[in-house]
């Protein structure tokens, strides 16, 4: 028997790369997925990026809900203002393409919904098979992170399907539900390889067919990204006193250059560093145990 073995690490991407047409092996382009969850029409958000329903996507007939009252913190009603609710077992079926993989974020907006208790919310979800939360609380995780809502964001393994299930279970307790507001499934080059275990300088964990989750994001030296650009979502980019403390030393050795790729220039930071010009902090997920059993 295999034990729960989780490991930290940090892998660099490259913004170059991320800017770059992305086409799967058999040439198809894979498509982008943003679902207004509850909404019946979907919508634009402030940052001018389009919506849809997630009504086709979904089995079974759910109630929506409006939240009562907009954070300050939110600057567009959609995709926050409007969720989906469960309270059973319910699965979405999303079009994704064969050997590719993908970023899935999952925006929760803990507000007071008509006859809900937002702090009965306890629930599991299961992408792919993986356990990605558990018996989770968006209500408590909130409050602890001073948050007036949340994003979880995760890096799928490539599947042998043209289908992502993403099933929502309510815990075993007296009222529980379970509340989506938006799902984002988005294509991304298959970046992630073997990296170095924290602590363990002389050993290596291969992240190939795991699934990943994304704790922080810096981006070092480069432009602004615009969460226009679907790769990149602020909410996971804020300042982070360890991780910038971690780096300081690196970066202040560090020397600004520009690298050019395909009669594109990308400026970057080289030394200390490397070419580092983007970095996504993850913990991994140990993929036998099908399971992320902290969250």
């Amino acid at each position: 028997m295999h034990a729960n073995i989780c490991f930290l690490f940090s892998l660099a991407c490259f913004t170059a790369l991320f800017n770059e047409l992305y086409v799967s092996a058999n040439g198809a382009q894979p498509q982008s997925l943003s679902l207004n969850c509850g909404s019946e029409n979907g919508g634009t958000d402030g940052d001018g990026r389009k919506w849809e329903s997630d009504v086709k996507y979904i089995t079974g007939k759910h109630p929506h809900a409006r939240a009562q009252y907009q954070d300050s913190s939110i600057d567009s009603e959609v995709p926050y203002m409007d969720a989906r609710i469960f309270t059973s077992e319910a699965t979405y079926n999303l079009p994704i393409t064969e050997k590719t993989r993908y970023w899935l974020r999952l925006s929760f907006y803990p507000s007071e919904y008509s006859g809900l208790d937002i702090s009965d919310s306890y629930f599991s979800v299961v992408a792919g098979g993986v356990t990605l939360l558990n018996n989770f609380s968006a209500s408590i995780t909130a409050q602890a992170l001073t948050q007036a809502y949340l994003i979880k964001e995760y890096s799928l393994a490539p599947m042998n399907s043209r289908i992502l299930n993403v099933t929502f279970k309510p815990a075993d307790k007296p009222d529980a539900f379970a509340f989506i507001n938006a799902i984002e499934l988005v294509p991304t080059p298959d970046l992630f390889g073997s990296g170095t275990m924290v602590g363990f300088s002389d050993q290596t964990f291969d992240a190939t067919d795991g699934t990943l989750q994304t704790m922080y994001r810096l981006n070092v030296a480069g432009q602004y990204i615009s969460p226009s650009q679907r790769l990149w979502s602020n909410n996971l980019a804020g300042p982070n006193p360890v991780l910038s403390e971690m780096l300081a030393n690196h970066i202040a050795k560090a020397s600004h250059k520009a690298f050019k790729t395909d009669n594109k220039i990308v400026m970057g930071t080289v030394g200390g560093v490397g070419a580092l010009l983007f970095a996504v902090v993850c913990v991994a997920v140990y993929q036998r145990t099908k399971r992320i059993p902290w969250v």
